[in-house]
Protein backbone atom coordinates (compact mmCIF):
# COMPACT_ATOMS: atom_id res chain seq x y z
CA UNK A 1 0.00 0.00 0.00
CA UNK A 2 0.95 3.65 -0.82
CA UNK A 3 1.94 5.95 2.11
CA UNK A 4 1.32 9.73 1.32
CA UNK A 5 5.18 10.18 1.13
CA UNK A 6 5.44 7.40 -1.28
CA UNK A 7 2.87 9.15 -3.91
CA UNK A 8 5.40 12.18 -5.19
CA UNK A 9 7.59 9.51 -6.24
CA UNK A 10 5.49 7.85 -8.88
CA UNK A 11 3.89 10.95 -11.07
CA UNK A 12 7.59 12.04 -11.25
CA UNK A 13 8.59 8.49 -12.30
CA UNK A 14 5.68 8.14 -15.01
CA UNK A 15 7.00 11.59 -16.75
CA UNK A 16 10.25 10.38 -16.77
CA UNK A 17 9.17 7.30 -18.46
CA UNK A 18 7.03 9.12 -20.63
CA UNK A 19 9.63 11.63 -21.78
CA UNK A 20 12.50 8.67 -22.61
CA UNK A 21 9.99 7.37 -24.34
CA UNK A 22 9.77 10.30 -26.42
CA UNK A 23 13.26 10.72 -26.98
CA UNK A 24 13.65 6.84 -28.08
CA UNK A 25 10.42 7.65 -30.44
CA UNK A 26 12.71 10.66 -32.16
CA UNK A 27 14.80 10.09 -35.61
CA UNK A 28 18.16 9.67 -35.47
CA UNK A 29 19.70 12.64 -37.15
CA UNK A 30 23.18 11.26 -36.55
CA UNK A 31 22.58 8.63 -39.20
CA UNK A 32 23.05 8.16 -42.84
CA UNK A 33 20.39 10.48 -44.78
CA UNK A 34 18.97 11.22 -48.37
CA UNK A 35 17.95 14.27 -49.76
CA UNK A 36 15.35 15.08 -51.09
CA UNK A 37 13.00 13.08 -49.00
CA UNK A 38 10.30 13.44 -51.77
CA UNK A 39 10.77 12.89 -55.38
CA UNK A 40 8.68 11.99 -58.13
CA UNK A 41 7.80 8.43 -60.10
CA UNK A 42 10.42 8.78 -63.19
CA UNK A 43 12.23 12.15 -62.60
CA UNK A 44 15.75 12.38 -62.76
CA UNK A 45 17.10 13.92 -59.29
CA UNK A 46 20.09 15.24 -57.79
CA UNK A 47 20.41 13.08 -54.11
CA UNK A 48 22.23 13.88 -51.41
CA UNK A 49 23.89 11.80 -48.99
CA UNK A 50 24.58 12.83 -45.70
CA UNK A 51 27.35 10.90 -43.89
CA UNK A 52 28.66 11.78 -40.31
CA UNK A 53 31.71 9.79 -38.48
CA UNK A 54 29.87 8.75 -35.59
CA UNK A 55 31.10 7.21 -32.16
CA UNK A 56 34.00 8.70 -31.69
CA UNK A 57 35.63 6.25 -35.18
CA UNK A 58 37.02 6.96 -38.44
CA UNK A 59 34.71 6.29 -41.41
CA UNK A 60 36.86 4.88 -43.93
CA UNK A 61 34.09 3.76 -47.13
CA UNK A 62 30.45 3.80 -47.68
CA UNK A 63 28.65 1.48 -49.71
CA UNK A 64 25.37 2.25 -51.28
CA UNK A 65 22.95 -0.90 -52.45
CA UNK A 66 20.72 1.10 -55.63
CA UNK A 67 17.25 -0.20 -55.08
CA UNK A 68 15.08 -2.02 -57.67
CA UNK A 69 14.10 0.39 -61.01
CA UNK A 70 16.44 2.63 -60.43
CA UNK A 71 18.50 3.80 -63.43
CA UNK A 72 21.84 5.40 -62.33
CA UNK A 73 23.01 8.88 -64.12
CA UNK A 74 26.42 10.05 -62.85
CA UNK A 75 27.98 9.79 -59.21
CA UNK A 76 30.21 12.74 -57.29
CA UNK A 77 33.89 11.93 -56.37
CA UNK A 78 33.45 13.27 -52.72
CA UNK A 79 35.63 16.70 -52.96
CA UNK A 80 37.31 16.08 -49.64
CA UNK A 81 38.92 13.38 -51.33
CA UNK A 82 39.01 9.40 -52.40
CA UNK A 83 37.20 7.77 -54.58
CA UNK A 84 34.14 5.94 -56.24
CA UNK A 85 33.75 2.70 -57.40
CA UNK A 86 30.80 0.43 -58.74
CA UNK A 87 29.84 -3.12 -58.46
CA UNK A 88 27.53 -3.25 -62.12
CA UNK A 89 24.35 -5.57 -62.66
CA UNK A 90 24.45 -7.60 -65.97
CA UNK A 91 22.74 -4.99 -67.77
CA UNK A 92 25.84 -2.81 -67.19
CA UNK A 93 24.08 -0.46 -64.64
CA UNK A 94 25.53 -0.11 -60.93
CA UNK A 95 23.88 -2.31 -58.20
CA UNK A 96 26.19 -0.24 -55.72
CA UNK A 97 28.21 2.49 -55.21
CA UNK A 98 31.03 2.49 -53.15
CA UNK A 99 33.02 5.34 -52.08
CA UNK A 100 36.33 5.31 -50.33
CA UNK A 101 36.71 8.30 -48.00
CA UNK A 102 37.80 9.26 -45.47
CA UNK A 103 35.98 11.18 -42.48
CA UNK A 104 37.26 11.77 -38.70
CA UNK A 105 34.78 11.45 -35.58
CA UNK A 106 32.61 14.00 -35.30
CA UNK A 107 32.95 15.22 -39.05
CA UNK A 108 30.46 14.58 -41.87
CA UNK A 109 30.45 14.61 -45.73
CA UNK A 110 28.08 14.80 -47.97
CA UNK A 111 28.41 12.79 -51.24
CA UNK A 112 26.15 13.53 -54.60
CA UNK A 113 24.51 11.01 -57.51
CA UNK A 114 21.97 11.80 -59.90
CA UNK A 115 19.50 8.70 -60.50
CA UNK A 116 16.33 8.60 -62.57
CA UNK A 117 13.62 6.89 -60.34
CA UNK A 118 11.55 3.97 -60.85
CA UNK A 119 7.85 5.17 -62.24
CA UNK A 120 5.66 3.50 -59.51
CA UNK A 121 4.50 5.85 -56.33
CA UNK A 122 5.63 4.16 -52.77
CA UNK A 123 8.98 4.30 -50.69
CA UNK A 124 12.36 3.87 -52.76
CA UNK A 125 14.13 2.16 -49.72
CA UNK A 126 18.04 3.38 -50.00
CA UNK A 127 20.56 0.32 -48.01
CA UNK A 128 23.96 1.98 -46.64
CA UNK A 129 26.85 0.25 -45.46
CA UNK A 130 29.12 2.98 -43.55
CA UNK A 131 32.72 1.04 -42.77
CA UNK A 132 35.05 2.07 -39.90
CA UNK A 133 38.92 2.13 -39.86
CA UNK A 134 38.50 -0.29 -36.41
CA UNK A 135 36.79 -3.27 -38.92
CA UNK A 136 33.41 -2.51 -37.88
CA UNK A 137 30.05 -1.74 -39.78
CA UNK A 138 26.95 0.41 -39.34
CA UNK A 139 23.75 -0.25 -42.02
CA UNK A 140 21.46 2.30 -42.45
CA UNK A 141 17.98 2.32 -44.39
CA UNK A 142 16.61 6.07 -45.50
CA UNK A 143 13.77 6.11 -47.74
CA UNK A 144 12.59 8.77 -50.14
CA UNK A 145 9.25 8.63 -50.61
CA UNK A 146 7.87 8.86 -54.86
CA UNK A 147 4.83 10.50 -55.14
CA UNK A 148 3.55 11.11 -52.07
CA UNK A 149 1.38 14.06 -51.00
CA UNK A 150 2.56 16.87 -49.58
CA UNK A 151 0.53 16.46 -46.31
CA UNK A 152 1.69 12.85 -46.15
CA UNK A 153 5.45 12.62 -44.08
CA UNK A 154 8.17 10.92 -45.74
CA UNK A 155 9.15 7.24 -43.79
CA UNK A 156 11.14 7.47 -40.49
CA UNK A 157 15.22 6.71 -41.64
CA UNK A 158 17.16 5.03 -39.10
CA UNK A 159 19.58 2.17 -38.12
CA UNK A 160 18.11 -1.56 -39.28
CA UNK A 161 17.23 -4.07 -36.28
CA UNK A 162 20.45 -5.89 -35.22
CA UNK A 163 22.92 -4.12 -37.36
CA UNK A 164 21.45 -5.58 -40.96
CA UNK A 165 19.95 -4.17 -43.92
CA UNK A 166 16.39 -4.20 -44.12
Amino acid sequence: MLGDADFPRYPMRISGLLALGLFAALPAFGHVTVAPAKSAPSATENYTVRVPSEGGRTTTGVVMVVPPGVTIVSVGVPKEGGSVAYQRKSDGQPDEVVWTIEIKPGAAVQLAFTATNPSEDGPMVWKFTQKYADGTKGDWVPRVTLGAPESEPAPASGKSPAGTAK
